[in-house]
């Protein structure tokens, strides 16, 4: 059934994207903190997992996995969807923008791969906001945060407070769906 596929729909949660931890970063915050770097006894390293990995490296090594044998699928077409959409929307990126900015391994893999792949990004809220943000998070609500919220619980319809953004915002939940259709 996935070896006929023509079009994937992946899905990317924009607020829990795991990051790498460079070796380069680790030895500028022990520099600030003047702390030498030491050397890991043998019992200490942890054993690495693919849990571990970077949300970037899992994504392409996965798109890079559909196309090798056995599984060799003809998936021409990827709608790049970033969910939790108004959790980000603050940093003013475009979907595409944030692709690039936030995981730039799967996006020079995307650009690189000519021919490969057919990709569209898009930004999905599909409830708007964090109506409840947990008292424990300690995460602090901006002024236009707020804003948004109280707009929100106006609106008469739910449907209104669905965003699906690509080169135009809609509310309209099939675009990405539409889109790998066409």
């Amino acid at each position: 059934m996935l070896i006929n596929c023509t079009g994937l729909l992946l899905f990317i949660n924009a607020d829990k994207i795991d990051h790498e931890l460079l070796t380069v970063d680790v030895a500028e915050q022990m520099r600030q903190l003047g702390q030498p770097m030491k050397p890991v006894a043998p019992e200490e390293l942890v054993k690495w997992t693919a849990s571990q990995a970077p949300t970037q490296v899992a994504l392409t090594d996965l798109l890079q996995l559909f196309k090798a044998p056995p599984l060799s699928m003809s998936i021409r077409k990827v709608a790049i969807v970033f969910s939790a959409w108004d959790k980000v929307e603050d940093d003013n990126l475009t979907p595409d923008q944030y692709l690039a900015s936030k995981l730039p391994l799967f996006d020079q893999y995307l650009q690189s791969a000519t021919g490969s792949w057919d990709w569209k990004t898009y930004g999905v809220s599909a409830q708007g906001t964090d109506y409840h943000p947990r008292k424990e998070s300690k995460i602090q609500l901006s002024p236009a945060q707020i804003e948004r919220i109280a707009k929100l619980y106006e609106m008469d319809s739910a449907i209104e407070r669905i965003k699906v953004v690509s080169e135009k915002q809609s509310s309209d939940l099939t675009k990405p769906i539409a889109w790998l259709l066409t």
